[in-house]
């Protein structure tokens, strides 16, 4: 059935042998009917929901699903092929975290929506922790403190017209569940010690996502500046090709980012540079 296997609401249960709980014995009947309150609580830019039981990618299955027209929320149980930013790979195959796609206008600037969704998460992840986590630049959620581990990502993509806003979180996985290469670079909510599921997580993301939707950019950036992690820190940027190290002097409300270096001050931008290691 295209990108995935729809519940929606209204919809019958699926028969025997269709998967319908997946992590913590979490029902994916549920979903649909608890983002619809949201959506009829908390006015915002969403105004229908499609929960699948599997797809490769929320992107890709929100785009087909949307019919040209934006409002649509598509989350998964599980996500075989999801995708990050500049190439990396988001998959949650055990259903253990969240994957959604909130489909809007493309006429909200790119880097306001990619502030937006992550300062979304980041507050979204906060009501479950008691404590504030932290953004880095340009839309990495990672946990309190300053540990850096990170807890959710942002990838926004356009097509047609449309914004596919993909937002992921780590929920459930623990630190023996993590490939060698996420060691000590990832962490879930579960890790820092919440219990909460993946629709609740949902419902909070979607509810923060419209509270800041009708909020001024100003009051958007100043609350992205204040989580911001990376300020004043040494990190490796790769950017066209090579690598650059140095301490982050400041960023920009629009993604870029001055790189204090040994060759002398480098700007970078979000569109087309990332943070491979921080130091």
């Amino acid at each position: 059935m295209g990108q995935g296997d729809p519940i929606e609401v209204g919809s019958p249960v699926p028969g025997p042998g269709a998967e319908r709980t997946l992590a913590r014995g979490e029902d994916l009947q549920t979903w649909a009917d608890r983002l619809e309150a949201v959506i009829a609580r908390v006015p915002g830019p969403m105004d229908r929901v499609r929960v699948l039981t599997r797809t490769g990618s929320t992107q890709d299955a929100a785009w087909e699903a949307c019919g040209g027209r934006a409002g649509l929320l598509v989350t998964t149980g599980r996500q075989a092929s999801g995708r990050g930013r500049l190439g990396r790979v988001w998959r949650d195959e055990q259903g253990q975290g969240v994957a959604a796609t909130f489909v809007v206008e493309a006429s909200v600037e790119t880097w306001r929506m990619s502030i937006l969704a992550g300062v979304a998460a980041s507050g979204a992840c906060d009501r479950f922790l008691g404590q504030p986590t932290r953004t880095r630049w340009p839309n990495d959620v990672l946990e309190p403190g300053e540990g850096g581990r990170k807890l959710g990502g942002v990838l926004i993509e356009v097509r047609g017209g449309l914004a596919l806003v993909g937002v992921g979180v780590n929920v459930a996985q623990q630190e023996r569940e993590w490939p060698e290469e996420l060691q000590g670079r990832a962490v879930s909510l579960s890790q820092l010690g919440s219990a909460c599921s993946r629709i609740d997580m949902l419902e909070e993301l979607l509810a923060q996502l419209h509270r800041w939707w009708s909020r001024s950019s100003e009051e958007l950036v100043d609350e992205w500046r204040q989580r911001e992690w990376l300020i004043g820190r040494r990190c490796t940027i790769a950017h066209d090709g090579q690598r650059h190290t140095g301490l982050v002097r400041s960023i920009d409300p629009i993604g870029n980012l001055v790189l204090d270096t040994e060759e002398g001050e480098l700007h970078v931008s979000s569109a087309s540079a990332s943070v491979v290691q921080n130091l």
